[in-house]
């Protein structure tokens, strides 16, 4: 049975991927997204098993003027603890072994599909960093725009 777009290779699929000189041709990779700040990630273990636990800054303390002979007003920062959780990004590629044989290059077949499984995960994984909330996707952890909407504040101090 032919399976035309469907979650696996179909017989189309596999004869579509050979030239006329029966050589495997390589896919014009048209969806590739460059996606190097997975690159620029420093990569840490967690400190718990869903994740990792941190302080983060909530708060700056107020910088004051003065002028000679008048006090100053002691200012403080705040933190709070959080938990930056954990996601699986993982993908399932299958591909019908004998199906995979009729031209003759298992390894160029199988080797295709894993390159484009593993560019889908990495622009997932790069717009959940960016983009990621958890709270309504249970499976994502929070992204940067996310995490960032509260930016640390000045405490409310007044300045003398």
């Amino acid at each position: 049975m032919v399976v035309i777009n469907g979650n696996s290779l179909g017989l189309s699929d596999v004869i579509e991927s050979y030239g006329p000189d029966g050589k495997y041709m390589v896919a014009a990779e048209v969806l590739h997204e460059r996606t190097g700040i997975i690159e620029d990630i420093p990569m840490v273990e967690g400190n718990r098993v869903d994740g990792h636990q941190i302080r983060k800054r909530t708060s700056l303390p107020e910088t004051q003027r003065r002028d000679y002979n008048s006090g100053v007003q002691p200012t403080a920062s705040s933190a709070v603890s959080m938990v930056e959780t954990t996601a699986n990004f993982t993908q399932w590629c299958e591909i019908d072994r004998d199906l995979a044989r009729l031209g003759g290059d298992i390894g160029a077949v199988r080797t295709d599909e894993l390159e484009a499984s593993m560019e889908s995960i990495g622009q997932d994984f790069a717009d959940t960093l960016i983009a990621g909330n958890e709270a309504t996707n249970p499976r994502d952890f929070t992204g940067s725009c996310r995490a960032t909407a509260t930016r640390p504040t000045r405490s409310s101090a007044s300045s003398s």
